[in-house]
């Protein structure tokens, strides 16, 4: 992480509250998170035990930071007027993965939550507009005609209530729309803590992975059997600690509601547009089955399913060598789908990690044998 780069955030979001007049309540998870950020941009040493516990604490909150300043910019950058959220994501947890009880402690995540949705459709260059009214009851925002509305329930029982009720809601106002649910709170995503090696990380996210298949592949199919809602987006966001690295990782997934006609109607090009920013090629939600999602017609997507944001270093070289890692995990992951060799190789989040660790074990042989070959 560059330390220069994470303090002028810090800074840049402190002075966007300040010249709004928003206050930051002390003790509140945003604060927190901006002293501790802070703190460890300029190198100061912490007066908290030297503990893996209190390490990870000060990573997460550095890695929320970074992230939050990059996805407000592109917001405001894009005319939207952000007063609402950032009033609100002055309080409340900055624990992803974590239920709250009190409603007042997901106030953070819930809005903060829109801010990086309507910033991954801004960057993909579509036309993002806020409800008129901050608290509408029906939808956070409008993107290329389509209403959206944003969940970030604690529990799986929730998810499908709102989504039928968001669909009576659409029916009402003659209108289409685009439902999406961050999982990570109502998966407990964070009730992992730190993973000492890659090994234990793989078996914990795996156990996560088939809960939340589980529960995905009804809903989609629940919503065929709707109106209005024409598409399913989940994301899942998690600071990852794992082997003593960290990240912040967030990845999303998409589904189009392919009804009988309903590639004729007025909507489909504009829902197929808006959900390819979260999946390059959105499931069509009629080859989702209770033991298959899609088939071989549409397996091309898991080359590029997955997107992420985080504080990687954005230097012309570390892309370079980024962008031809990744491209080498996707290439995994498809022969792991195609060919149906994967650990759960009908999951493409399970296909992504599971190259990922195929493809760092490959390097680590590769590099060894290189040793070797040179007498060290």
């Amino acid at each position: 992480m560059d330390w220069e780069e994470l303090l002028r955030r810090v800074v840049y979001i402190r002075n966007l509250y300040r010249e709004r007049g928003i206050a930051l309540p002390p003790g509140e998870g945003l604060a927190l998170a901006l002293d501790e950020a802070e703190a460890l941009g300029r190198g100061d040493v912490s007066a908290a035990p030297a503990t893996d516990e209190n390490a990870a604490r000060t990573a997460h909150d550095a890695h929320v930071i970074w992230v939050l300043q990059e996805n407000i910019e592109t917001c405001l950058t894009n005319g939207l007027d952000l007063s609402s959220h950032l009033a609100n994501i002055a309080t409340g947890t900055t624990d992803y993965g974590a239920p709250a009880e009190d409603n007042r402690r997901i106030f953070f995540k819930d809005f903060e939550y829109e801010v990086f949705v309507m910033a991954a459709l801004l960057r993909q260059g579509r036309r993002v507009v806020l409800a008129a009214q901050p608290n509408d009851p029906v939808y956070e925002f409008e993107c290329d005609g389509l209403l959206f509305q944003l969940k970030h329930p604690n529990s799986r029982r929730q998810t499908e209530r709102n989504l039928c009720r968001f669909n009576g809601q659409l029916r009402e106002a003659g209108r289409h729309g685009i439902f999406v649910v961050g999982l990570e709170d109502m998966f407990g995503l964070a009730d992992g803590g730190l993973h000492p090696t890659q090994q234990d990380f793989d078996i914990w996210l795996r156990e996560k992975r088939e809960a939340m298949e589980a529960h995905g592949i009804p809903l989609i199919q629940r919503g065929m059997r709707l109106t209005n809602v024409v598409g399913l987006v989940q994301t899942q966001t998690l600071v990852e600690f794992r082997a003593g690295n960290s990240q912040m990782r967030r990845l999303g997934n998409s589904c189009i509601m392919d009804r009988d006609g309903a590639t004729g109607e007025p909507w489909w090009n504009d829902a197929l547009a808006v959900l390819s920013c979260f999946n390059p090629t959105p499931v069509r939600a009629s080859t989702v089955r209770d033991d298959v999602v899609g088939d071989e017609d549409d397996g091309e997507r898991y080359l590029n399913w997955a997107r992420s944001s985080g504080d990687e270093d954005q230097s012309s070289a570390a892309d370079a060598a980024r962008s031809m890692h990744e491209q080498a995990i996707r290439e995994r992951a498809y022969f792991l789908w195609r060919d149906r060799t994967g650990s759960a190789w009908w999951d493409p989040v399970s296909n992504w990690h599971e190259a990922e660790r195929l493809e760092r074990d490959a390097g680590q042989r590769a590099a060894a044998a290189d040793r070797a070959s040179r007498g060290g």
